[in-house]
């Protein structure tokens, strides 16, 4: 394996490495710039766009906090909420919710 690489010259070899860390520096310049999250959300959108609908999702509810109550209550703190998010949890669960998720911000 090496014998190969003995048998490039060196500005073959300086020119490969030159490629290498350029092509890393552009990479994390555009990771640090935010332009990987852009390409990234376009490629994601595309793939699903193009993959078209698998299935069609059935007995699917979504329990939400409106905007109105957190603003009518937009002094108190999230540890205020606790307990409606137990008890809704808890109704979940015993109408045999297979899962359930929170999100907040």
């Amino acid at each position: 394996m090496i014998r190969w690489i003995k048998s490039l010259n060196r500005r073959v070899l300086l020119l490969a490495l030159s490629l290498t860390l350029i092509s890393i520096t552009v990479t994390e310049s555009a990771y640090q710039a935010g332009w990987a999250d852009l390409a990234e959300s376009a490629y994601s959108d595309l793939w699903h766009r193009l993959s078209g609908v698998r299935h069609t999702p059935e007995h699917v509810v979504l329990v939400v906090i409106d905007d109105q109550s957190l603003l009518e209550h937009s002094d108190d703190p999230l540890v205020f909420w606790t307990p409606y998010i137990a008890q809704a949890a808890g109704v979940l669960r015993e109408v045999g919710a297979k899962s359930a998720a929170r999100g907040l911000g």
